[in-house]
């Protein structure tokens, strides 16, 4: 923990003619991280919520979904020559880099045969991912250093996955419990997901997802940086884990 708040310290004496040696540079530090935090949590949150109305309308058939957010390198924005309003605030203020969502896993339904799939980063399934087969979840990156500006440690170029869970509390939606193939026996507490935080389980691991030893939201030595995050992203504090093999 106390190598993560020396780096913030660093960056933040960088950008502000404040310093953190006052209680008054803490605080200011303290509340930008929380505003990015909060932030972020809405888009994660309104990304979850199309991929439930999806899940309701369309079940297996659902459409993918896909957000990318503009950034200093000018990616992403509507217009890189010269930022609109959207492009100025995304730049600033969405530590986020990309939401991809849907069913995670090839040809488990017609309708994948026939479309695209999710354009996952790293949910190709394996040995190692096998665990997000079949399921619905979204993808989260957050923005590098060369994204945004003052990047923060804690979650600077990390990547957590949340899956739906199913409105009857027996776990992730499975592809299978809501697809029309009458063999496979539909479920339906599987057609919704459950409501509130208990209807996104977070996988924020330490060794996977690309995040280099270290999870969203964690120090490098374990500790968690921040306290909570007043919205469905406090789930990745909370089941935080060492890599995917549970």
């Amino acid at each position: 923990m106390k190598k993560l708040i020396s780096a913030l310290v660093s960056v933040f004496i960088l950008c502000s003619s404040v310093s953190l040696a006052s209680v008054g540079g803490m605080a200011a530090l303290k509340d930008d991280i929380n505003g990015q935090l909060q932030t972020a949590n809405l888009e994660v949150e309104n990304a979850l919520a199309v991929l439930a109305e999806r899940l309701n309308q369309k079940l297996d058939r659902l459409d993918a979904y896909e957000k990318k957010y503009c950034n200093t390198k000018g990616e992403n924005c509507q217009n890189a020559a010269a930022l609109t309003a959207t492009d100025e605030t995304e730049v600033k203020d969405v530590i986020i880099h990309k939401v991809v969502g849907g069913w995670v896993g090839k040809n488990h339904s017609t309708h994948q045969i026939l479309n695209e799939q999710p354009d996952f980063d790293f949910l190709d399934i394996d040995a190692q991912k096998a665990i997000f087969d079949k399921h619905l979840c979204l993808e989260v990156h957050f923005k590098t250093t060369s994204e945004i500006k003052f990047a923060k440690p804690l979650y600077m170029n990390k990547t957590i996955v949340l899956c739906a869970q199913d409105a009857g509390g027996d776990g992730l939606i499975n592809i299978d419990l809501v697809d029309s193939d009458p063999t496979d026996g539909g479920n339906t507490t599987h057609v919704k997901v459950a409501e509130g935080k208990a209807g996104w389980r977070c996988f924020n691991p330490d060794s996977n997802l690309g995040n280099s030893g270290t999870a969203f939201g964690y120090d490098s030595d374990g500790s968690r940086v921040i306290d909570k995050v007043d919205g469905i992203l406090n789930n990745c504090l909370v089941q935080k884990s060492a890599d995917l093999s549970f």
